[in-house]
């Protein structure tokens, strides 16, 4: 009995030792557990966080792409009269995003959705404005394309125009000369000192006191009938204007705007019934040897023109 009594009490030792160590293991396992548990909740933490800052980086930068093209939009609009109240808008929205996603150091899961959503909301309101602009190019283009063509029209239009203007000015001017008096029969003659007229091929200087010249009016069924002034011109041998010795002469002035010096001027009525029509001028000085010139004219033309021979 007494050999029993140690073989049990050694028996009750080792149990206690097997029970002990297994006590200890079973608490290794659970701190180990434990501490692996902990780790992988920390490493899926971690890449929660790294995660969500990749994505809050990613919508930063998706929003300052945005905003670049927005601008880019808004300036293509407003160059092609679109209106840019939406994209104007947008801008300062955008723009405040922006800056609140910049400042972000982390964001959760609903930030981070609502940042996804906004930009999706740029992204498709920057793809209507694509349509948008290439419809206002189209109607840029169309309008441009009319003006060309309108503008060719009028140019045309104003070439057919000067066209007509240049026809009618050359048709007035026709008209205009064709309605000039015309002269027939001019004939030269003198009075002597004695006042009797005289028809000698050349003058004796001693014996001319007047210059006697006649005229008759040709048929004009253009020119208006009505009053009309006629000048006589006389100029000497040597290329002197004869003054009249009653100093009725003046000036004329010229189809072309030139003023000239005339002797004497008659108003007489034009009716198409051949006038007869007479000047009687004296030099106002002795007359020289030489050859005289005389001139007829009205509205502005030489109508006739004849010469004498003083010796």
């Amino acid at each position: 009995m007494a050999s029993e009594e140690p073989n049990q009490m050694a028996k009750r030792s080792n149990m206690g030792w097997i029970l002990a160590l297994f006590i200890l293991l079973a608490g290794n396992i659970a701190q180990g557990l434990y501490i692996y548990t902990l780790t992988a909740r920390n490493e899926q933490q971690l890449s929660i966080t790294q995660t969500r800052s990749q994505e809050l980086e990613q919508a930063t930068s998706s929003l300052d792409s945005l905003q670049t093209e927005l601008y880019v939009k808004l300036e293509q609009v407003r160059k092609l009269g679109g209106d840019t109240t939406a994209l104007a808008l947008a801008k300062r929205e955008l723009a405040a995003d922006l800056k609140e996603a910049q400042g972000l150091r982390t964001a959760d899961r609903t930030k981070l959705a609502g940042l996804r959503n906004k930009v999706d909301a740029y992204g498709q309101l920057l793809t209507s404005k694509d349509k948008e602009i290439t419809q206002l190019r189209s109607e840029r283009d169309r309008l441009f394309a009319y003006n060309k063509e309108l503008r060719t029209d009028i140019t045309k239009r104003d070439d057919s125009l000067a066209q007509e203007v240049k026809r009618g000015q050359e048709l007035a001017s026709k008209v205009a000369i064709a309605s000039v008096l015309k002269v027939e029969g001019l004939h030269i003659s003198y009075l002597d000192k004695n006042g009797n007229e005289r028809e000698d091929e050349v003058i004796r200087a001693k014996k001319l006191d007047k210059f006697k010249v006649t005229f008759y009016i040709a048929d004009n069924k253009v020119a208006q009938m009505g009053a009309k002034d006629v000048y006589f011109r006389g100029i000497d041998d040597g290329n002197t204007p004869i003054t009249d010795a009653q100093g009725q002469g003046g000036n004329l002035l010229t189809a072309d705007g030139i003023e000239l010096p005339y002797t004497l001027r008659q108003t007489f009525i034009f009716d198409n019934q051949h006038p007869r029509i007479t000047f009687i001028t004296g030099t106002n000085k002795p007359a020289n040897p030489g050859t005289y010139r005389f001139e007829i004219w009205s509205d502005g033309y030489k109508i006739g023109e004849t010469q004498a021979v003083v010796r």
